[in-house]
């Protein structure tokens, strides 16, 4: 599985190559995401490895890395962000959330 080894690896790569990292991300986390990065767990996953977050169903997600950002299609890919209940950070199963919609977010805000 994915580790956070990863993200690192991007932020050294993009440092190299004088990419900018996006503003307002830690070091690690990866590339600008749009909508898609506001998510609930749908099933608990319970993480196997050091560098994997905990989820529990309806646990709010943001993603902050998707290596294959871009292939919206492939839900079956790992990604790395914050689960806002814990404030854990680490690689989960995007099958095991769904995308937030509006109405989501203003509930979860009341």
């Amino acid at each position: 599985s994915p580790t956070a080894a990863m993200a690192e690896q991007e932020v050294k790569r993009r440092r190299v190559e004088g990419e900018a990292l996006p503003s307002g991300r830690e070091a690690g986390t990866g590339s600008r995401l749009a909508d898609h990065s506001k998510r609930v767990a749908n099933r608990d996953f319970t993480s196997e490895s050091q560098g994997e977050v905990d989820l529990s169903i309806g646990n709010h997600i943001t993603v902050t890395h998707d290596p294959e950002d871009g292939q919206q299609n492939n839900i079956h890919r790992w990604v790395y962000g914050r689960n806002e209940a814990t404030q854990q950070m680490g690689w989960f199963p995007l099958s095991h959330t769904t995308q937030v919609v509006a109405s989501q977010e203003l509930v979860a805000e009341l």
